[in-house]
């Protein structure tokens, strides 16, 4: 049997939405074992797929809290022969218990190893606690090359996240965007200011042609005071589900300022057949194919992204097509099962 450890508090962010998709995607449920965070969006919805679920009782997502938990996380490991940390900040709590259990360790690096929301501490312990494990996954090229670059050691393993499909009839596939002059534009990223608000907001000022404009999450006390005056053609919509958000919206923009290693919401706007304009940094050019899917910039190119945004907002054509071959990319390279594939390849391995 095979543990998956999810640290993650509450509902979490896109590691949990892919962590999901794979737990939906895995046929035989009973070879795995999931610990999870007591309360945790991963436990509740784990046990729904009828899963072995185990609960860590962590109030904090912290170092010190995780080793606490360490003499509960060695019980509910027993009886594995592998635990694998879904999060980096799952690594240190996995190898304490791998190694007292004497079992295999592995682990998922979503993030920049030198991300700026892990500590100086936290970095060098997970490059630790990585460089001890029997082997370690990026969940792109892009996280992998930073992994080597920052003395993570082989093998590093890159298997990139996939989504469920949806079949023909689903009325959202068979959606097209919106051939209005007005088109509505969703930005997935009000709760921290690294995703990028302040060029979506010098965006909306600058826009002349008609267009709404959709912003989504709960919104970030560094994120607030850049919400003061926004135009009546902006709505801020708190959080929504994705099945709403790229149903309401005809083309989406990902502004992230910091290395964002493989986004998930480019993902979801594939599955959708919506094109996109994303920031160049990171993973996102593994997702979106330059002028065929969607457009890139890099941040101090924002003049670029602005100038793709406002030719898509005059082309309903040219946001259709972009669409249609974005969902075209999704079918070939990005379905679940590939992803489920992957890792079970990857988990049988490790002897």
């Amino acid at each position: 049997m095979i543990a998956i450890l999810s640290v993650t508090q509450g509902e979490g962010h896109g590691a949990e939405t892919v962590l999901l998709e794979l737990l939906r995607g895995i046929s035989d449920k009973n070879a795995y074992r999931i610990i999870a965070v007591k309360g945790s969006k991963i436990a509740r919805e784990a046990a729904l797929l009828e899963y072995d679920v185990r609960e860590l009782d962590v109030s904090r997502d912290s170092i010190l809290h995780h080793g606490r938990a360490l003499p509960a996380l060695k019980k509910q490991a027993l009886g594995c022969r592998l635990i694998h940390a879904w999060t980096a900040r799952g690594f240190d709590p996995a190898f304490l218990c791998a190694r007292s259990l004497n079992i295999q360790f592995s682990g998922t690096l979503h993030d920049h190893p030198k991300a700026m929301f892990h500590g100086k501490f936290r970095q060098r312990l997970m490059r630790i606690c990585a460089n001890r494990m029997n082997a370690l996954v990026c969940v792109s090229n892009a996280t992998a090359t930073e992994a080597r670059r920052a003395q993570y050691k082989d093998p590093i393993n890159v298997i990139t996240n996939g989504l469920k499909d949806f079949a023909p009839s689903h009325p959202l596939n068979q959606r097209s965007p919106s051939q209005s002059a007005s088109p509505k534009i969703a930005f997935l990223g009000m709760y921290t200011a690294w995703k990028g608000f302040s060029i979506i907001r010098e965006w909306i000022e600058e826009l002349t042609s008609p267009a709404e404009w959709n912003l989504y999450g709960d919104v970030g006390a560094d994120v607030q005071p850049l919400t003061v005056g926004l135009p009546d053609h902006v709505r801020v919509c708190g959080r929504q589900s994705i099945d709403r958000i790229l149903s309401d919206n005809d083309l989406l923009v990902h502004a992230s300022t910091h290395f964002d290693p493989y986004p998930t919401v480019l993902l979801e706007a594939a599955c959708y057949g919506r094109g996109v304009i994303a920031c160049d940094l990171g993973g996102a050019s593994e997702i979106v194919e330059e002028s065929v899917t969607g457009f890139l910039f890099k941040p101090s190119e924002k003049s670029k992204g602005f100038g793709a945004l406002a030719h898509l907002c005059e082309s309903a054509n040219l946001r259709e097509e972009l669409g249609r071959k974005a969902r075209e990319r999704y079918e070939k390279n990005f379905q679940l099962a590939q992803m489920v594939e992957k890792y079970e390849c990857f988990w049988a391995s490790i002897g």
